[in-house]
């Protein structure tokens, strides 16, 4: 259950059982990555907050559930997030560049 930001994948729906592999990649365009950032950069809960971070990542694409532990997923994964960590209210458009960018790049084991 999510708190409205990140999307649930159909496992945490029910609509499809865990041995079926489905899609957790939603993307994001520009425009809704910095709406969420400007969010976070002041958020005070942790829930919302983590619950913005799991939707950031959700952007990344080749996403999928049950998750593949491969590590050149992992570390693009650690990567968003640790952009996503780094987030002010002063920063948000210089964020939003380097998760998008990291969306699109190649990120080897």
């Amino acid at each position: 259950m999510t708190l409205g930001y990140s999307i649930d994948c159909e496992h945490d729906t029910g609509a499809v059982p865990d041995s079926v592999e489905v899609n957790n990649h939603f993307p994001l365009e520009w425009e809704e990555l910095k709406k969420l950032l400007k969010i976070a950069a002041v958020e005070k809960d942790v829930g919302v907050y983590s619950d913005i971070q799991q939707r950031v990542v959700q952007g990344m694409p080749g996403l999928v559930s049950p998750q593949k532990c491969n590590m050149a997923t992992i570390r693009k994964a650690h990567l968003i997030s640790e952009a996503f960590l780094s987030v002010t209210p002063d920063n948000i458009d210089e964020v939003a560049d380097i998760i998008m960018e990291l969306y699109v790049s190649e990120v080897t084991e």
